[in-house]
């Protein structure tokens, strides 16, 4: 046997070749941690690099493990993250993206009103993210630490989101 060196994994590059920490996951995909921070994601699919402004830890990517419930976890120079950390720190921008667009679409050429609505849209949001970090917190810690309970949880909450919009814009439409 004779191994063989790579700088690509399913064709697709690696952010260095300064790797440590791999981890090959159930699905295929294959993890690796790099000397000055990173990670990345390979799989046929496509690749993902997280970094310290996805949440991750700063430095040194030690060691990368996944646990039964599907969290992966990351021991990097500056401390442990999880992935499913990762993931639910990044709804929140794309919330907030998704909301003022949708904002200015339904209330499109009424700039008083779009700056009621976001004005509300504000509030509401602050408040929200209040009581569902309170309440998410509870649910990880009495469902014993498993995530999959908050991903359903979350899950549901798009939906009916989904549906409210389905519904405001039939409302919406003109009769004819």
């Amino acid at each position: 046997m004779q191994f063989e060196r790579t700088d690509s994994v399913y064709g697709h590059p690696l952010y260095s070749s300064d790797v440590l920490g791999p981890m090959a996951a159930r699905d295929g995909a294959l993890w690796g941690g790099y000397r000055f921070g990173g990670v990345t994601v390979l799989c046929p699919g496509g690749a993902r690099i997280y970094m310290e402004a996805d949440g991750l830890r700063g430095g040194s990517i030690f060691h990368i493990e996944a646990a039964p419930d599907g969290t992966v976890w990351v021991a990097a120079r500056d401390g442990i993250a999880s992935l499913a950390s990762l993931l639910l720190g990044a709804f929140t921008p794309g919330v907030v993206t998704l909301v003022i667009g949708r904002l200015h679409e339904l209330l499109a050429h009424d700039h008083d009103a779009q700056h009621a609505a976001w004005s509300r849209s504000t509030t509401m949001f602050a408040l929200s993210q209040a009581v569902s970090g309170y309440g998410f917190s509870w649910l990880f810690a009495h469902s014993g630490g498993d995530y999959r309970a908050i991903y359903l949880v979350a899950v549901a909450a798009f939906a009916l989101a989904l549906l409210a919009d389905l519904a405001v814009s039939r409302s919406r439409r003109p009769a004819g």
